[in-house]
This record gives structure tokens, C-alpha cells and sequence, in this order.
């Protein structure tokens, strides 16, 4: 089996997960790995770094492949004025992660605040990055925001919505 930190802390947890390689280290958009494993893009979840006024306190918001965040409704969740979504450049250098393979999981002893699309409850598995480009984790919702700490709320929109 794959192994990284990520799914070594996953193990040790205790915790049921499928490891998916994508075969490829290059990135790939959400939309791409769900084509990529053949799932549907409703389980795909990709994580979006966002700043607020709080510099040392980034936000980790994951939403379905085939929405968009809805940086106000993030900013509302946490009592902030305003959300920005990072470029790519500022996300990788907040998180230490290349883009394409950001995780809540390889974050979890840094300063961020998660949040995920209230969607994710009426899933019975998700999947997100696992740390690394290529490498896709399968878990439960329930795992997923339990290890996180997640705040759980109403945060995507399609993307035709302003």
C-alpha cells in the first residue's frame, strides 16, 4: 500500500480509508481526478486556502469538484469581515503543500481553520487529497471531520452563481 504521513496518521487512528493513485504527479483539477478514478464529482472534494484578516489563523474550505466556494458565506462562518481565496503561489506557501495535493489531513498541526460544505453529510465516503500530488484518500464523512476539527456549513455554490 501507498504510504505517507497521511496515511500513517490515518492507520494509527484507527481509521477505514482507500488510498487512490492517480499515477501522475502532476496536478490535476478536481473535475480531472473524478474523471481520472471514475467517481462521481459530488465525492471529490478539493480544498481552496483562504486569508482573512486574521494572517496567522488561514481557513481550509473543501467543496465538491463541481462548485465553487463561496468565499462570503466562509467568511460569515467564522465571524470574519472578509474571506480571500490565495493564489496559488501564497496557497503552497501557507501550507507547505503543491497545489493539487493540499489536505486537511497534512495540515492538521498548522493553524487552519476548516471548513466543509454541509453537502459532505449526505455522503457515505469522500475523497480528498492525501498530501501529495496523485495520491486521492477515500474516508468517511464522519472521519474526515472529526480529525479535522471541521466546521460543517453551508459554503459552495455552482459556478454560475455570482
Amino acid at each position: 500500500m501507498l504510504t505517507n504521513n497521511t496515511t500513517r496518521f490515518l492507520t494509527r487512528q484507527g481509521v477505514l480509508f482507500a488510498v487512490h493513485s492517480l499515477q501522475t504527479t502532476e496536478k490535476k483539477s478536481a473535475m480531472e481526478v473524478a474523471q481520472m478514478l471514475n467517481k462521481s464529482p459530488r465525492i471529490i472534494y478539493k480544498s481552496i486556502v483562504l486569508t482573512t484578516s486574521h494572517p496567522n489563523k488561514p481557513v481550509l474550505a473543501l467543496v465538491p469538484a463541481d462548485c465553487q466556494v463561496n468565499h462570503k458565506a466562509v467568511a460569515l462562518a467564522f465571524n470574519e469581515k472578509k474571506a480571500t481565496i490565495a493564489a496559488q503561489s501564497e496557497a503552497e506557501r501557507i501550507t507547505g503543500l503543491q497545489a493539487g495535493g493540499i489536505s486537511p489531513l497534512a495540515l492538521r498541526n498548522k493553524p487552519f481553520r476548516v471548513i466543509i460544505d454541509q453537502t459532505i453529510n449526505s455522503l457515505d465516503s469522500v475523497i480528498i487529497s492525501a498530501g501529495v500530488r496523485g495520491w486521492q484518500i477515500e474516508l468517511s464523512p464522519a472521519d474526515l471531520i472529526a480529525l479535522t476539527r471541521a466546521t460543517v456549513a453551508p459554503i459552495a455554490q455552482s459556478p454560475d452563481t455570482n
